[in-house]
């Protein structure tokens, strides 16, 4: 499959494009999909403020051969580029921030860059 057809594909739940081959992304459990909406409701205005939108489940071209939908995504009006990838556990809310200088452990549930943090511990179970 080409990036064309995959771009103008429809999947029941929207699967990823990886040098030419569909990758099926796992249907979402209820823990997932409530760290989803509360990061999607606490970063929408903090966005406002910071100049930047939250946007879930939104397909990114990551190079020419490979597109990825992360299940919420900050984006600007300006060329896209990757800042920070939070890789997060849902249930335990721990993971890692990955940034161009490395990877750090999260532990204590605050997910934080240079500019805003989160606080995962805030999340309803």
């Amino acid at each position: 499959m080409t990036a064309s057809e995959y771009l103008h594909a429809s999947f029941e739940h929207d699967a990823e494009f990886v040098e030419g081959r569909i990758v099926e992304r796992p249907a979402p459990v209820w823990e997932h999909g409530n760290v989803q909406g509360f990061l999607i409701e606490t970063l929408r205005p903090m966005g406002r403020r910071l100049g930047f939108y939250a946007l879930p489940e939104q397909r990114i071209q990551t190079r020419p051969d490979r597109f990825r939908v992360p299940d919420v995504c900050l984006a600007n009006e300006k060329p896209f580029g990757v800042e920070w990838v939070w890789v997060i556990a849902p249930v335990i809310c721990t993971g890692s921030i990955h940034s161009q200088t490395g990877m750090s452990p999260v532990e204590d549930r605050i997910f934080a860059t240079d500019r805003f943090q989160i606080d995962l511990s805030e999340v309803e179970s």
